[in-house]
């Protein structure tokens, strides 16, 4: 295999050097091989790169999987925990965007966005270690919403920030690819989740995730201490929409989105269900607040 002169194609190379040739690897064992399916992966895509001599060209095309990404990263934000390999420029790249290395500075340091959560209604509705760790794991679950929730006002802002905070948690058990035995088992969490985290004070999941999404579970009843003080119209419809959302992803769960949805009508549905259902939520929450916020 290591002849470059013979006519292997560049996969073929890599799928023999990974599961055929090593010890206990296809060859070993043909006969298991070929009529069991001890070496069957149902459930895992597995990516990676062509040879050395096939990179490069015009291009620079360069390595983008590695065994690294493929087994997974704690460290990584949320989506596919790493396993999937995402867009990075380099620093440099990065800082050739004046204006918005301009406009970094200014927001971290010139003229930092101070949070509304230092209000007293919020201090005297909410438990202060509760919601302390709701913001604190809002930061670091979020990518682009914390610091807008953060500016919303005292009255709505920690109705949407808990309601960001339960989608966030749906989305880690619906993410999580290995965590459950099968798909039937992670249908059942989802289906059930508005009745057991939003119900119950003490709910949490363990082993599902990674990294911060996986201690916001590990974590959650800190979250329904918050959410329990919350005003009934607010609960009822963070509620409603969990459920909806839930429905959706188990629609989909089953489905296999290695190669995206079938087509633009499901890749609607799909964004629809994961994406969609959350932005009608704070509108309806502020309608529940209206009185609130119109006598700041």
């Amino acid at each position: 295999m290591d002849d470059k002169s013979l006519l292997f194609s560049p996969w073929f190379r890599l799928i023999a050097h990974r599961w055929l040739i090593p010890d206990g690897g296809w060859w070993d064992d043909l006969t298991k091989t070929m009529t069991t399916d001890v070496h069957c992966d149902y459930v895992n895509i597995h990516c990676f790169d062509p040879p050395m001599e096939h990179m490069g060209g015009g291009g620079d095309a360069g390595p983008v999987y590695s065994a690294a990404l493929e087994e997974g990263d704690a460290s990584r934000k949320q989506g596919a925990y790493g396993k999937i390999k995402t867009h990075k420029e380099s620093k440099v790249s990065q800082l050739m965007h004046v204006d918005e290395v301009f406009s970094a500075v200014s927001l971290l340091y010139i003229s930092p966005l101070k949070s509304n959560l230092e209000n007293d209604y919020v201090k005297k509705t909410y438990n202060a270690d509760d919601l302390a760790f709701c913001d604190e794991i809002l930061c670091k679950v979020s990518r682009s919403f914390a610091a807008v929730i953060r500016q919303l006002p005292p009255t709505l802002l920690v109705d949407v920030l808990i309601f960001y905070l339960v989608l966030r948690a749906l989305d880690t058990i619906e993410d999580d690819m290995t965590a459950f035995e099968n798909n039937d088992i992670k249908v059942k969490h989802l289906m059930s989740f508005h009745k057991t985290a939003l119900v119950d004070p003490n709910w949490s999941m363990d082993g599902v995730g990674e990294a911060d999404e996986k201690r916001l579970l590990q974590e959650f009843p800190k979250c329904h201490s918050v959410y329990a003080a919350l005003n009934e119209q607010s609960r009822r419809v963070i509620s409603d929409i969990t459920q909806r959302m839930a429905a959706g992803m188990a629609e989909f769960v089953d489905k296999d989105l290695g190669q995206g949805t079938a087509d633009v009508k499901q890749y609607n549905r799909y964004c629809h269900f994961v994406a969609g259902r959350g932005g009608s939520e704070p509108s309806l929450c502020r309608f529940g607040s209206r009185e609130a916020i119109n006598g700041q």
